[in-house]
């Protein structure tokens, strides 16, 4: 069916705008955080959180604490496997993490990732430290 002219594509009865992508505006949700929002005044979900982690003389997480639980620190205990991804070194602000799958006192299963470009530059006012979620 042809198009009514006004950016729509009219199907029996429905009306559906056009979709639109951009690259560089979802590209830039990467290294973002809850508290920050898009340019164009969408809010994407499931960003990471910053969280306080404790590490063990190894570096890996001994501790977190989540906001979610007023801060209380939860023991790790067990890390369940831990990945590096270095990608988008072509950016202006690659990504450069280290994620951790954790389980804390209680079962919980919480993925975790460290910045590790935004840390050695010493840019993380948060410490690095996410939970991400999914």
């Amino acid at each position: 069916m042809e198009g009514s002219g006004r950016g729509f594509c009219l199907l029996p009865e429905i009306a559906i705008p056009p979709l639109v992508l951009s690259l560089s505006k979802d590209t830039e949700c990467a290294a973002m955080t809850d508290r920050q929002q898009r340019v164009d005044g969408l809010r994407p979900l499931a960003l990471p959180r910053p969280v306080r982690v404790t590490t063990d003389e190894a570096g890996m997480p001994s501790s977190v604490a989540l906001a979610a639980q007023g801060g209380t620190p939860l023991a790790v205990a067990q890390v369940d496997e831990a990945w590096r991804i270095a990608e988008e070194w072509w950016r202006e602000t690659p990504l450069g993490r280290t994620y951790y799958r954790v389980i804390v006192d209680g079962g919980r299963p919480i993925t975790l990732f460290h910045d590790d470009l935004a840390a050695a530059a010493g840019t993380d006012p948060d410490g690095g430290w996410y939970q991400q979620r999914y």
